[in-house]
């Protein structure tokens, strides 16, 4: 009976046991495990990045976001809160790869080939356990938005990672087949080949497209329990129970350095991460949409130029606003954008006419918008502004009813967007003096503008009118020898003023005179023929092969050098005057001779090595050096050589050139001759 008793006892005492556990685990306000609630509610911590991190030692005991760039990141890689990009608030978190293949952890010996960087939440250590079988079972049950930005070689791979208290583990992965191959083995599947010989499931998903926010969304739950396939093909089932808690979700930004050196990285912002569980709870409810946004648009002065542009209103993941208008109490709290469009806009992929794309910072105020528009002091029919779709510098150089020219400083490489309001279709458009062939542009009637693309910045020209083009011209002497050394030349419009120009550069039309100079001095003046690609200068070689000239700035007939030695040089000139006659000497002459007779009117020029004659007649006139024999310079190597062929000739000159002054007559043959020395016809043209 005794013995009956105490097995009653012990009966009672297990019966009550259970009661009290069974009670306990009833008053667990999170353990939904099997009675799950009528609600789904986010159980991660701070999903938006909004509030500021707490202390590492709170995330011992209480969920919070962990950065982790030291076990298994590299030198330089980076884990922070940032403004730049959101999609809920004003905060995301940034994961940024460095390129620098040092290991952060000392312990890791050697190049560092392949690491990552990591962002997680601890979730078990909650009040009490969340079982997988709590996952709200929907198609978002995990969700979070991610804007991937590629660096160095190309994108490389960004790693969702679900792992439960006793490390079985589940993760995602987007990649850069070029950098990580599903062929080569990489994503493997295992049943005991994870932490502890855990089950190991790997998810490859499509690659995404970069540069923009991509809402990542799974059915965490069904994505648990589903089979998967092993390496060799077979089915496997049941590996990934319910009846397990989560640890943590990690988010990984994976550093490569392949085997030839290239390196992949990633930059990636994350916000609004959403884990759902079922809660007997309610959620939160939505922020409320009471925010509004305004603008004022002003050009590059300052200016007002609300009525001349177009805007459209974007949220942070890039959607359309449609239909907003300013100071409608209608946005929620998130990032806006604003575009804006001269003249008009379009709804094209790229929009041609968006100047600006802007981060509305502060909502509930009206912001001012400064816009890369220009408008010319000197504004003239029938032009209006200028717009830019990139920062840059602009100064006018010229705007009239049939031309504009500006100069564009800005950052050579990137693509600018260049809209002129003109309400004619240019003629031709020229970039620095490049051909006009290679630079982009349209003309749009409807909207009454030029549009330019570019990645080269300076000068710029619209025409309007057909301009004339600055003709590469080539000279030569009087023996039609090409000239150029020592020779430059000026071009100057109608009114005087000197244009600068090259060759291949297009002009206005207009009535140019061309200058051509020999050691700066005036050999020629005349109008330019931009048909022209040669010009005779009236310039005769002191020497064979040509090293020094007598130049004219008048026409010349005949030219006969009579004497080069080292204590004179005498020539005979026939032809028009007065002239300015320009010599290479030897040194500085003791005195100048004309006819004979000594004359005043010369300059001598000792950087150059040049003797400047003004004359009212041509004649014979002769160059005394000092008496102390100078040294020749390298001018005149070969020059005594030379002078046997050339300084007892005369010359036989016909000008045959578009180029002509009207001062300039057809020569005529004349004989010349001195009492020092009888002089010898130079052979004509051809007998050379």
């Amino acid at each position: 009976m005794t013995g009956t008793l105490k097995k009653s006892a012990v009966k009672v005492i297990i019966i009550l046991a259970l009661f009290l556990t069974i009670s306990l685990t009833d008053q667990s306000p999170r353990q939904a495990h099997a009675q799950p609630g009528p609600y789904s509610v986010n159980m991660i911590v701070n999903p938006s990045f909004e509030g500021n991190p707490p202390p590492s030692s709170q995330c011992a005991t209480f969920p919070c976001w962990v950065t982790d760039t030291f076990n298994d990141g590299n030198v330089g890689s980076t884990i922070t809160r940032n403004s730049t990009l959101s999609v809920t608030g004003n905060y995301s978190e940034r994961l940024d790869l460095s390129s620098t293949p040092i290991a952060n952890n000392p312990a890791i010996v050697g190049p560092m080939n392949e690491g990552h960087i990591t962002l997680y939440q601890q979730l078990y250590q909650q009040v009490a356990s969340t079982y997988f079988d709590n996952f709200t079972d929907r198609p978002d049950g995990l969700n979070l938005w991610m804007y991937l930005q590629p660096k160095f070689a190309g994108f490389s791979l960004f790693d969702i990672r679900i792992k439960a208290s006793d490390s079985t583990e589940m993760d995602y992965f987007y990649t850069n087949p070029a950098a990580f191959s599903v062929a080569n083995g990489i994503f493997v599947n295992s049943t005991n080949g994870g932490e502890q010989g855990k089950p190991v499931k790997e998810i490859v998903l499509p690659t995404l497209p970069l540069n923009k926010w991509i809402h990542f969304t799974r059915n965490l739950r069904q994505d648990w329990q589903a089979p998967m396939t092993l390496p060799n093909g077979t089915i496997a089932r049941g590996f990934f129970p319910l009846n397990i808690t989560i640890d943590r979700l990690m988010l990984e930004a994976t550093f490569y350095r392949s085997p030839s050196l290239v390196t992949y990285g990633t930059t990636a912002w994350i916000d609004d991460v959403d884990l759902y569980v079922n809660s007997n709870t309610p959620p939160l409810p939505p922020p409320p949409s009471n925010y509004w946004t305004a603008f004022d648009f002003t050009d590059a002065s300052g200016a007002s130029v609300n009525d001349m542009v177009k805007w459209r209103v974007f949220n942070s993941t890039g959607s359309l606003v449609s239909g907003y208008t300013q100071r409608d109490s209608t946005l929620g709290l998130e990032p806006y954008y604003v575009e804006v469009y001269y003249p008009t806009t379009t709804g094209q992929n790229p929009e041609p006419y968006r100047i600006l794309e802007y981060k509305i910072i502060y909502l509930n105020t009206t912001t001012t918008v400064g816009l890369q528009m220009y408008l010319d002091p000197q504004t003239v029919t029938p032009w209006g502004y200028m717009a830019l779709n990139n920062t840059a510098t602009v100064s006018f150089t010229k705007e009239n009813a049939s031309l504009m020219q500006f100069n564009l400083q800005g950052t050579q490489g990137i693509p600018y967007t260049i809209i002129v309001a003109v309400t004619q279709k240019p003629i031709l458009i020229q970039r620095n003096n490049d051909d006009p062939s290679l630079v982009q542009w349209i003309y749009d009637s409807t909207a009454g503008v030029a549009r330019i693309t570019t990645v080269i910045t300076g000068n710029f020209s619209i025409f309007l009118t057909p301009p004339i083009k600055v003709p590469s011209i080539g000279f030569t002497d009087l023996l039609s020898n090409p000239v150029s050394n020592n020779l430059s030349w000026k071009l100057f419009n109608s009114q005087g003023t000197q244009v600068t120009i090259v060759p291949g550069q297009y002009l206005q039309k207009d009535n140019y005179t061309l200058q051509v100079y020999y050691y700066g001095y005036v050999i020629y003046k005349g109008n330019l023929d931009p048909a022209a690609s040669s010009l005779k200068l009236q310039m005769f070689p002191i020497s064979s092969p040509e090293t020094g000239y007598i130049a004219f700035n008048s026409t010349v007939s005949s030219v006969s050098i009579l004497e080069n030695t080292a204590t004179a040089f005498s020539f005979k000139a026939e032809g028009t005057g007065p002239s300015t006659i320009a010599v290479n000497v030897l040194a500085e002459p003791i005195r100048i001779e004309k006819d004979g007779a000594a004359i005043s009117s010369w300059t001598y020029n000792s950087k150059s090595g040049t003797v400047a004659i003004q004359t009212a007649q041509l004649g014979t006139f002769t160059i005394v050096y000092s008496n102390t024999a100078p040294t020749i310079p390298l001018l005149y190597v070969g020059a005594v050589a030379g002078a046997v062929a050339i300084a007892t000739a005369g010359l036989l000159v016909r000008r045959r050139t578009k180029l002509r002054t009207p001062t300039q007559s057809r020569p005529v043959e004349k004989k010349s001759e001195t009492k020092e020395q009888p002089k010898q016809k130079i052979p004509r043209k051809g007998q050379r």
